[in-house]
């Protein structure tokens, strides 16, 4: 299961679940994912990671009162990509394969517009040992 961590640092997962899904868990199902024992403790089934919510708390915090809130963040974030999008389009160097309409605003891929130049790329940076 993927997880973003833009909450706060790696480690915390924030999870919303409908009342009506809870105690629907398929059987063999790992207890952790088990989201009706979940409900049912409080969140606490385990020692919670408490300087992980500790850390969330400050960036929501700095979400509402100093950015403006989820929505003023989703704006701010369109712009940048927008920005990266564009710069990648207008390139003959990169190229983006993704549709416009299924491009994500939170990761821009790209690659190398001429696929000859890919073993290039990735040579150099793994003489010196920066990728494996």
């Amino acid at each position: 299961m993927p997880v973003h961590k833009n909450i706060g640092p790696a480690g915390l997962t924030l999870v919303v679940v409908r009342d009506d899904l809870l105690g629907k868990a398929q059987p063999g199902i790992p207890s952790l994912f088990d989201y009706q024992m979940l409900a049912d403790a409080g969140s606490m089934v385990n020692t919670p990671p408490t300087y992980a919510w500790y850390l969330a708390g400050l960036v929501f915090q700095w979400l509402k009162e100093d950015v403006g809130g989820v929505a003023a963040m989703d704006a701010i974030n369109q712009r940048k990509a927008d920005k990266l999008y564009a710069a990648i389009d207008a390139s003959d160097f990169y190229s983006n394969p993704i549709a416009k309409h299924n491009r994500s605003r939170m990761n821009v891929p790209f690659v190398l517009a001429d696929a000859a130049l890919d073993k290039l790329f990735y040579s150099r940076p793994m003489r010196r040992g920066c990728l494996i």
